[in-house]
This record gives C-alpha cells, structure tokens and sequence, in this order.
C-alpha cells in the first residue's frame, strides 16, 4: 500500500484523535517525521511497546514478529498480506509460522491482512475523519472495506461504534473470539457482523446463540453463493461453509441475518430506536391501496402476522377516516386523511386518539405489539 496510506491510516489518525499513548515509528532507515523519530528496529525503542502495526513484505514478518517477543509486545496488528489468502501453500506455513512465534511469545495477532483496530473512547482512530464519539455498537468485520463503508454509511444515520475490529485472514483472534468478546463488553449494546468463513463452526454456533441472547446481534454473510464462496477463499482464505448451514445457525441461535451493508444499517437504525417488538403480530397504517398490500408483503415475508382487525377498532376509525376511497381492515389505507381536513384533525388530535384504540385493541384481541413506529415499503407504516 503506498506510504501516504499507511500515514493516514495509522499514524494520522492516532495524532487526529488525540491518543495519549507513547507512539514510535520503526523503518530501517531510520530518520524522522513530524518531529517523530524514526528507530531502526524494535528493539532500539525506549519504551515498552503493547500494541504493533506491521506493513511490511510478508517474508519478513517472522523476524519482526521474533522482535516483538523479545520486546514483550502484547498485540500484533498484521496489516501486511500476501499469506493464506493466496492459496499458495509455502505462504499458508508462513502464516502457521507467525503463529508459531506468537504463542512463544504470548501474543495475539490480528490479522494478517486486515485494518485493525477502531477504538473512539480510546482515541485509537483508523481514518482522521472517523468520528472520535463513541456509541453503542460493536462491529466486527472480516473486510478492510467494509468497516470503511459501514462506519461512513453508519454516521449519516447518526450511528457510532463502541469498538470497530477488522480481523482478516483470523490466523489467531478470530470472529469467535470477537463476538464472545462483544457479548461480554459493557461499551457494546449491539453487535454487527461481517463474516466470510469460519475455522470452527461448533464454537461458533455456540458463541452465537451465547451473544443472541444477551445483546442484539446482526449477521451479514459475506460469500453465500457459489461465486461468493470462491470470492471469499481468494479475499481472506476462508473456510465459508454452504449457506444453508449458515441460515440454520443465526436462525436456531435468535441472530438477525442481513445481505448488504445497506440492510445491515437500517437493522442498526431500527434496533436501537425503535421499542422491541413484544410478539409477531402486526398492524400497518399507510396511504395508498397499493402501498398497504406491498407492506403486507414485506412484513410476512419477514415472519411478522398481520392482526385480524377487531371488528370495534373498525367502528372507532370510521369515525375519522371516510370509508370511500380507504381499507379499515389491516392493513388500513388512511387515504382520506391525506386531505386538508384530515392532516387539521391529526395535528388537532395530536394523532394519540387512533394510535391508542389500534394498540389497546390490538394488545388484549390481537395480541398486538407495541408503540414503535417503521416505515415500509413506500408510504406504508407498520407499527411493532
């Protein structure tokens, strides 16, 4: 990666951020940057060193590796590639070699091949526009790109993450590892995945089910077709497995499973402000015939109900919505609110009235579910 990158990534991010920790740059040819020096080696820093980024040759990272053993690092970040992920096999041993090394020198890697780590509360940046607030969210994700386009797309809705990891070819910390870390992690009400294979797919299912329990938890599945497979193998080196065992895993555990990143956000957005739905059943309120039988669609199409409206509502909503040109069934098409009169009246109203006969009626008749508020599909709101 050209030099000015691996500047931004970590060395102006940590300044933007303002980390209070010591920071010391390693290149062989020495010299000095911002007024940073520049040590030949690792073992010609002064200080203790905890935590490592390595952006160098593959073939090299044994000896560096051997460096920080002897330094008493703690962690290694293996930004570098060019190991399990190409396949070849002398660089699938030279990553079992890294391994290797660190379980002598009882260190954890990151990595290879990976962006590593973005900490907000604890000013470890990972791009000096990142944001340095902190938030409810922890991600782990098995793609460099993608916690760069998640976090972007994450803050135009107002999102913020606890702690970001991005774990690459998983040659020793792992998405097991991190979910479970997640689980267990009072910064984190929420975690979101992005996964392309698994090393241990019992520990994994065990892991899931342990995290779904406690905390929310969003599943995007990087690679769930053929092609993907393939994809996947050649990105990270992953051991993906068939969709299908996938499906059944989030699904037996109480995991969210999503297809994009797109999907993965608007899940984020939906599970942190809107009130937890208290069972499947349904009731949509929109403008439009056309509209309300799409969003009957999508809600059953995700495992929802649509509540039978009890025949009382029905009574109370002709009372304010005409009955030519509207359904006052479920799902209810409101359209002749949409006139002057009728916007007066939910504004007059406050839009209490209905609200509160649609969720009494629907709690003790149709086993309703709440006061949360979604749009869907056009025009069409559903409340859960």
């Amino acid at each position: 990666m050209p030099k000015f990158w691996m500047r931004m990534l970590y060395f102006d991010a940590l300044l933007k951020s303002g980390y209070p920790g010591q920071i010391y740059l390693v290149n062989p040819k020495g010299g000095e940057l911002d007024g940073f020096p520049i040590y030949r080696t690792l073992t010609e820093v002064p200080g203790p060193v905890d935590h490592v980024v390595v952006s160098i040759p593959a073939k090299f990272t044994p000896a560096l590796l051997e460096e920080c053993k002897a330094k008493g690092v703690k962690v290694v970040h293996m930004f570098a590639s060019g190991f399990a992920e190409t396949g070849d096999p002398d660089r699938i041993q030279l990553q079992n070699q890294l391994v290797e090394i660190a379980r002598q020198g009882n260190i954890r890697i990151i990595g290879p091949n990976c962006l590593g780590i973005y900490h907000p509360k604890g000013k470890i940046g990972l791009s000096p526009d990142f944001p340095n607030d902190s938030g409810p969210i922890g991600y782990l994700c098995q793609s460099g790109g993608n916690v760069d386009f998640m976090v972007r797309l994450a803050v135009t809705r107002g999102l913020r993450f606890s702690k970001v990891v991005s774990y690459g070819n998983a040659c020793d910390i792992n998405e097991c590892d991190l979910i479970d870390y997640f689980a267990d992690d009072p910064e984190t009400e929420v975690i979101a995945a992005y996964i392309e294979g698994v090393s241990d797919g019992r520990r994994f299912a065990e892991v899931v089910k342990k995290a779904a329990s406690v905390k929310p938890l969003v599943i995007f599945k990087g690679g769930y077709t053929v092609g993907g497979l393939r994809a996947a193998a050649s990105h990270t080196g992953s051991l993906a497995g068939t969709d299908a065992v996938w499906e059944g895993i989030v699904r037996q555990a109480g995991a969210i499973r999503v297809y994009s990143i797109e999907g993965m956000v608007d899940m984020l957005v939906a599970l942190l402000r809107m009130t937890p739905p208290q069972g499947p059943n349904t009731c949509v309120i929109g403008t439009g015939g056309g509209a309300s039988v799409m969003a009957t669609d999508e809600i059953e199409r995700a495992g929802l109900r649509m509540a039978r409206m009890p025949l009382e509502i029905g009574r109370q909503l002709e009372d304010f919505i005409d009955v030519a040109n509207s359904m006052l069934r479920n799902p209810i098409d409101a359209s002749p609110l949409t006139a002057h009169d009728g916007y007066d009246f939910l504004i007059a109203s406050g839009n209490r009235k209905p609200m509160e006969a649609l969720r009494d009626k629907a709690t003790k008749e149709a086993g309703g579910i709440g006061s949360g508020c979604t749009m869907c599909c056009g025009n069409g709101a559903a409340w859960t």
